[in-house]
């Protein structure tokens, strides 16, 4: 009978211990589950970023809308920034402020882009002023680009210093996109741009390359 008592007590405090150990560790292993689930390896969140890419110049330029960068030389004089909008994949408004020593630039373009993968070819016309309306420093006998001195400035615009020249601009290029990985969205590119003075039969052929990041 006192063998059956104990046999019984133990039983009851053998299951006992096992209830109160359950019972304080099992919200332990919970929390833990909800950790491991809510916060993804480190792998995993390098895979998602590597993940994330382009197929195409058309693929970029229809998610990305908006792009900024700098450019030099060509419509802008010396050098500038730029705002690309994209208004369909294949088409886009580019404005371009700028300039060069001792004179300031505005440009307007119109941008079309005939397709391409990581590389795809384009076609601009637009409209840039060159300008400078503070004659405080004398005549203009040289500038950057040259061409702005030996090709648009009459005699007496030098003498002065002050002009405002208005200039058609188309142009051809060729654009670099970055598709994939680590510097994505990131373009760059190299163009023809023909400058033709709207006061007179003046066309001089410059060059222009430049960086844009699309967002």
């Amino acid at each position: 009978m006192k063998k059956q008592n104990y046999l019984t007590k133990f039983l009851l405090f053998f299951v006992f211990f096992i209830v109160i150990s359950s019972a304080s560790a099992g919200p332990a292993v919970l929390v833990d589950d909800v950790d491991i689930a809510a916060k993804p390896s480190k792998t995993e969140m390098v895979s998602k970023v590597s993940s994330s890419k382009f197929s195409s110049a058309i693929d970029l330029r229809s998610q990305r809308r908006a792009g900024v960068g700098m450019l030099a030389f060509g419509q802008v004089g010396l050098a500038g920034a730029l705002i690309e909008l994209n208004f369909a994949a294949s088409d886009s408004f580019v404005g371009q402020f700028g300039g060069g020593y001792r004179y300031n630039s505005l440009s307007f373009q119109w941008k079309h882009v005939f397709g391409g993968i990581s590389f795809g070819p384009y076609a601009t016309i637009g409209y840039s002023r060159w300008y400078n309306s503070n004659a405080s420093k004398g005549s203009m006998t040289n500038s950057n680009p040259g061409i702005l001195v030996s090709r648009f400035l009459n005699e007496e615009e030098k003498a002065s210093g002050q002009f405002a020249k208005d200039l058609f601009t188309p142009s051809v290029g060729f654009q670099y996109y970055q598709l994939s990985g680590e510097y994505l969205g990131s373009s760059l590119y190299a163009e023809v741009v023909f400058l033709t003075a709207l006061s007179g039969p003046t066309l001089v052929p410059t060059g222009a390359t430049g960086f844009i990041f699309y967002f």
